[in-house]
């Protein structure tokens, strides 16, 4: 303690002889005046910020440390919050930019273009059901505009899923890039580098970040969360410049990351039926069977899950315009 008080002393004495000496050349220099005053202000302000909080941290080196493993968990969750709340803004205003969709306002609207009132609701008829193929349109003149690198975009019916769909020379180039090209945790939603970009192969591989925040393809851990989601989420859109597909989910189940069901191979004959029932329908819990020949089309979703695992979701092209 006696030492601590000699510093303390020592520090203001040597503060004290400093302020002067910068008061003096104010002094002495008129034209310095009112800039050396700033500075001794500054001067004092910084230094006693300094010599006291580290005063503080030798005194109570174990209070600092976990002050300062908060203060840096603090920081990185407002980075985190931040890198969300963009990425989200991000697909959200593209979405409204570059995506119609039919029947999507809740706003019923009178033949004069005037919004009814909710009262007035009731009398008007139910909309005609809109058939899939209908359900959005994509600008992709607009997007392309942006990135050429977007092959298509993936809407699920009925669920909040609707992006675009990258696809780079690797499967690095969008694991955390968005499709502006701006670094973000969650990335894009992207195209196996080695599959066809027309999502005509036998079997293609869709990738997205299982984030927390249910973002991206976060939302697919509901197929294995809640045992009902499944029959009311069983179909997804794949849109593309030149053609409209739909597909039904047959199955996901939880795997490896080095799992064979990634594997990326032309196939043909009875080739196919065995992948599918081998590497897709084999651990599905889904609880359904289904046989394809190879004029038939898969997509796999694939997302994170616990540990080194990985979770997938995969569906049969049922229909196409």
């Amino acid at each position: 303690m006696a030492a601590l008080n000699r510093a303390t002393e020592s520090f203001r004495a040597t503060k004290k002889k400093t302020i002067s000496k910068i008061c003096s050349v104010g002094v002495k220099h008129k034209w310095l005046k009112y800039p050396s005053l700033i500075a001794a202000v500054l001067f004092i302000s910084i230094v006693n910020v300094v010599f006291y909080v580290s005063l503080w941290i030798i005194l109570n080196k174990h209070k600092a440390i976990g002050i300062c493993i908060m203060a840096i968990a603090a920081i990185g969750l407002l980075v985190l919050y931040n890198d969300y709340y963009s990425a989200d803004s991000l697909y959200r205003q593209t979405e409204k930019d570059y995506v119609i969709y039919e029947n999507s306002q809740d706003d019923v609207i009178s033949s004069d273009g005037y919004e009814l009132p909710d009262e007035k609701l009731s009398d008007q008829e139910e909309p005609e059901p809109v058939e899939w193929q209908d359900t959005l349109k994509i600008d992709f003149d607009g997007l392309h505009s942006i990135n050429n690198d977007i092959v298509g975009w993936i809407y699920f019916e009925n669920e909040d899923i609707s992006y675009p769909i990258l696809q780079g020379e690797t499967n690095d180039d969008y694991l955390r890039t968005t499709y502006v090209g701006e670094s973000s945790i969650e990335g894009s939603i992207f195209l196996e580098s080695m599959n066809n970009s027309d999502f005509d192969d036998f079997h293609t591989i869709i990738y997205g970040h299982n984030m927390r925040n249910l973002s991206m393809f976060g939302r697919l851990q509901y197929y294995y969360k809640d045992s009902e989601y499944y029959n009311d989420h069983k179909y997804f859109q794949i849109i593309t410049p030149g053609k409209k597909y739909r597909y039904e989910i047959v199955s996901y189940k939880h795997v490896e990351d080095n799992d064979s069901i990634y594997e990326v191979k032309e196939m043909v004959g009875t080739e196919c039926n065995d992948f599918m029932q081998g590497k897709i329908m084999n651990g599905s819990l889904t609880g359904v069977n289904v046989n394809v020949s190879e004029n038939d089309h898969i997509v796999t979703l694939s997302t994170c899950s616990l540990g080194d695992n990985r979770f997938v979701v995969s569906a049969l092209r049922v229909d196409e315009e």
